[in-house]
């Protein structure tokens, strides 16, 4: 990995840096007698807030979560007078990175504090070198609009707000106090700093209840967010957890990121992985897609640090998903084989014992019989002991919450899987997975851009030309093939069940020939691992779905299209994405859903 991959996954260690995000809201005037004591307030909460993140660096757990180095500890902040730069500057003192959105473009915002322009590009220098900067497409023409806009934006991107407030209910769109009851609403932890005397800090719950403020309750909060109260058993999420950030072998190669699916992780190629896609390929032959690509860069470039690291996890997440995916279908197309071997070295060893019981085939094909048995069971529980399918469909919901992450940061949304979704909703089995995607979130920061008109097309267009039409394919070719292999399964078992019937029949007619009794039974096998094979991997459902999903991204896709104009906004775009974003995501869950009890067994 280089420099600007210090944040992204290494190829067998993922974990994600420690990061921790605060955000500013608050009054611009501020009275000058009470900017001392008001300072004193925030100078204790953000001592506190370092106090508690270096505890939580030094715990074993976090070691496990986490990777080695000092939290990245970041204030998010439009730098507006007022309490936006205090907190700033008092968090810049501490060391802190800065990351601001900045409701319009600089010199455009530059306008609201004409006295005070050298301090705010003084401030706005620490975050340029980040690339932490986010001109947001707001107009003079919707003004209030545009502040809440920002204000929203620094509540996506906070784990902790503070607020130099008055208590005072909101006076209009975008004011301290509605960013506050969106905040309370959402579930984020808030500090309200009261802008009247005496000063006094207190920690607000959703309730809307003000509590006296506590170093030690904000310590709890904190770390209920960032250390999860696992169970670290074979099958708890916080095994599940360690699985795949530190023991999943995954190897680096020098392949550039390509931003769809290339990169420089791969999987070992082994010869039960190659199993499947040889069946596939054999069985389902080459299919193409009437869909066209356009590959091009991310609109905020290829180099940001921040959509390189969210694509990098991403592309670490889909390899192994399909890396189980493969050995899962490897393992239950042995398992029929192995079933179909069976019987037919069974019906075997039974006519050569009324033939020839002490022939030396005979006794080959009782030794077939359990060795095929034997390996029926092997694959059985070589399933349930390296949990192929579970993992398959963990990294395959993982891969998914992180598809469109790092095109919708570059929009300033923030992942589909939220830092305070501790549970997931999508399946409540699988919450060490949105914990994982708020943590890459947190480590990250915001992707810097302009949100011009140029941009913003340019991000419409990569959106509509080169990302969704790309998942369009993909579902179109796997329609095409999923439908030749259970077209293909299905004549074949049907055409060996209905040539089993002659042999049948036979054994009537000719009831001395012995080989059409051994025939009736050869042939039923053969037939019947055929339609096990077409049941276990649920083609012709694959079908219908690839063929209802591939319809949903397209019209997803016109719709981006159809954003031109005054329509073409960073919000109506961000809407957009994260529609086709939950439009895969659900899909991947509802399949979780489907193959939770299916497993790779024996009656």
């Amino acid at each position: 990995m280089s420099e600007r991959d210090e944040l992204g996954p290494a190829a067998n260690d993922a974990r994600p840096a420690l990061g921790f995000r605060v955000g500013v809201t608050g009054h611009r005037k501020l009275d000058v007698a009470a900017i001392a004591a008001i300072e004193s307030a925030v100078s204790g909460v953000l001592a506190d807030i370092d106090r508690i993140l270096t505890g939580i660096s030094r715990d074993p757990q976090a070691g496990i979560l986490y990777r080695d180095g000092a939290p990245i500890m970041r204030i998010v902040s439009p730098l507006a007078e007022g309490a936006d730069r205090l907190v700033a500057r008092l968090a810049l003192a501490r060391g802190w990175r800065l990351a601001a959105p900045l409701p319009f473009a600089r010199e455009d915002y530059e306008r609201d504090f004409p006295d005070s322009v050298p301090e705010f590009r003084s401030l706005l220098a620490h975050a340029r070198d980040a690339a932490q900067i986010v001109e947001l497409d707001g107009s003079r023409a919707k003004e209030t609009a545009a502040y809440l806009q920002v204000g929203r934006f620094v509540l996506d991107h906070s784990d902790l707000l503070i607020a130099v407030w008055d208590g005072a209910p909101a006076a209009g769109e975008g004011g301290t106090g509605q960013i506050v009851a969106e905040a309370l609403a959402a579930g984020v932890p808030t500090v309200h700093v009261d802008a009247k005397p005496p000063h006094s800090a207190a920690v607000l719950d959703d309730a809307d209840n003000s509590i006296a403020y506590d170093g030690g309750v904000l310590a709890v909060t904190i770390r209920r967010l960032l250390l999860p109260e696992w169970r670290f058993g074979r099958r708890d999420h916080g095994r599940a957890a360690i699985d795949y950030l530190r023991r999943e072998r995954v190897r680096g190669t020098d392949v550039a990121p390509d931003f769809l699916y290339r990169g420089p992780f791969t999987a070992d190629s082994s010869w039960l992985r190659r199993l499947f896609p040889l069946f596939m390929r054999r069985v389902g032959g080459t299919v193409t897609s009437a869909e066209t690509v356009a590959e091009a860069s991310p609109p905020a470039g290829a180099d940001n640090p921040a959509v390189r690291t969210l694509y990098l996890h991403y592309q670490r997440a889909d390899t192994l998903a399909t890396l189980y995916a493969e050995t899962h279908r490897s393992g239950y197309i042995l398992i029929y084989l192995f079933g179909a071997a069976s019987l037919v070295a069974a019906f075997t060893s039974q006519y050569y014992q009324s033939h020839a019981p002490y022939s030396l085939m005979r006794w080959t094909a009782t030794v077939a019989e359990l060795l095929a048995i034997v390996l029926i069971v092997a694959m059985v529980r070589a399933e349930g002991r390296f949990r192929w399918r579970e993992r398959w469909l963990d990294y395959r919901l993982l891969a998914e919450s992180l598809r469109e992450a790092d095109l919708l940061a570059q929009l300033g949304g923030a992942p589909l899987a939220g830092s305070y979704n501790r549970t997931n909703e999508l399946h409540p089995e699988r919450g060490w997975i949105p914990w994982l995607v708020g943590a890459i979130g947190r480590s990250v920061g915001v992707v810097g851009a302009r949100y011009d008109a140029d941009y913003l097309t340019r991000v419409r267009d990569y959106a509509a030309t080169t990302r969704l039409p790309d998942q369009i394919a993909y579902h179109e070719r796997t329609e095409r093939r999923n439908a030749k292999v259970s077209s293909r399964l299905k004549f074949t078992s049907q055409l060996i069940f209905l040539v089993s019937v002659f042999p049948v029949i036979g054994e009537f007619i000719v009831p001395t020939f012995s080989l059409f009794g051994l025939a009736s039974g050869l042939l039923p096998a053969v037939a019947a691992a055929s339609f096990g094979i077409r049941n276990q991997a649920e083609f012709e459902i694959i079908v219908h779905r690839s063929a209802r999903l591939r319809e949903r991204l397209a019209d997803q896709r016109d719709r981006l299209r159809r954003l031109t104009g005054t329509a073409l906004t960073s919000a109506a775009l961000a809407r957009a994405i994260r529609r086709s974003a939950r439009t895969m995501q659900r899909d991947t869950a509802e399949w979780a859903d489907i193959f939770e009890v299916k497993e790779s067994d024996v009656s």
